[in-house]
């Protein structure tokens, strides 16, 4: 009996000690927390604030509001999943369209910044502009020498192997036509029954 009286002495010290450091855990923050405290109504201080969220972006690299005043035409973004591997088709004027990668150059200081579905983002000169889409298609925007995609029973010119390739289709559709239907010589399986 006096050894389990003993045990459950020493549990209770035990026990005490280990409230106590907790209380001491859970009180020490607030206090430290209520001496740091900033006033109610106080700004807080955005230079301590600045790195809780990365390093700032650096200030060579602004980016413009609108349009990019060049002499260039978006046709077409192909955005990938992988931004490296997105790609633009853009047209300099006097020139035909060309399909350019990401951080490929299009003209000397001039290369393709980013792509997105709307737009694309150029880097010219340190700074990084916004190229949309024309609003309207400019008549440079369609190449002169479109080929012609008209009904081919109104051209003249008949390709010889496609000509030649559907006289054989021709003759195997009637091949086959001709293997459904037995020929009316041949005999069948059937025999003739008598009436009574």
């Amino acid at each position: 009996m006096i050894i389990s009286a003993a045990i459950v002495v020493l549990f209770s010290l035990y026990l005490a000690g280990q409230i106590r450091e907790w209380l001491q855990l859970t009180q020490a923050p607030s206090a430290a927390a209520a001496q740091s405290s900033q006033p109610a109504g106080v700004a807080p201080d955005l230079q301590r604030m600045e790195s809780l969220f990365g390093t700032p972006v650096s200030s060579s690299q602004g980016y413009t509001a609108g349009t990019s005043n060049s002499d260039l035409t978006l046709l077409g973004s192909f955005v990938h999943a992988d931004p490296a591997r997105s790609t633009a088709i853009i047209q300099l004027s006097g020139f035909p369209p060309q399909l350019y990668r990401v951080e490929e150059e299009l003209e000397p200081d001039v290369s393709l910044h980013s792509v997105h579905p709307d737009r694309v983002e150029i880097l010219r000169g340190g700074r990084v502009e916004s190229l949309y889409f024309p609003s309207v298609r400019s008549a440079t925007a369609v190449p002169d020498n479109l080929p012609d995609y008209s009904d081919p029973a109104e051209t003249e010119y008949v390709d010889p192997q496609a000509e030649m390739l559907q006289q054989q289709m021709e003759a195997l559709r009637q091949q086959m036509e001709g293997a459904t239907s037995p020929p009316e010589t041949m005999p069948t399986d059937e025999q003739p029954t008598e009436d009574d």
